[in-house]
């Protein structure tokens, strides 16, 4: 997801560099530039590559917290039944719940992403002023939810 987010954040410089430019005369700018930049770019990076990521983590995560679960049910049953638990079972489930714990990272990039769209919109409907009012792409999806 770290990848994502340096496309992500070189789309939002682009979109800044198109701002910079201005308009136009005709309001092309915003319609076609930097509009684009948001709706088109950065939306498809976050909706795509970002997305799909974060899909993924999610996933994982939920698939690890299963498994844990299964292992520590079959360590109650054979713990009932009289026997040992597997060598470094304990270790193992405590890996995978410290790996977890790590969403953190993941976390954080869900934040740049959601400040960069949010930025992103801002430029974009900050220059749809005068006769170019109306012209820039509007409200900001809603932020993505963190990991938990």
């Amino acid at each position: 997801m770290s990848s994502d987010m340096s496309t992500i954040q070189n789309d939002l410089q682009t979109e800044k560099n198109d701002a910079a430019q201005g308009p136009g005369s005709d309001c092309y700018g915003i319609s076609g530039t930097v509009d684009y930049d948001v709706t088109g770019t950065i939306e498809y990076d976050v909706n795509g590559s970002f997305q799909y990521d974060l899909n993924q983590l999610t996933n994982a995560i939920s698939v690890a917290r299963g498994d844990i679960t299964t292992l520590n049910n079959d360590l109650s049953s054979l713990s009932a039944a009289g026997l040992p638990a597997p060598s470094g079972a304990s270790a193992a489930i405590a890996s995978a719940q410290q790996a977890i714990s790590q969403v953190s990272a993941a976390n954080s990039d869900i934040d740049s992403e959601n400040s960069v769209v949010t930025q992103a919109y801002a430029i974009a409907n900050a220059m749809a002023t005068g006769a170019c009012a109306g012209m820039g792409p509007g409200s900001p999806p809603s932020p993505m939810p963190h990991i938990s």
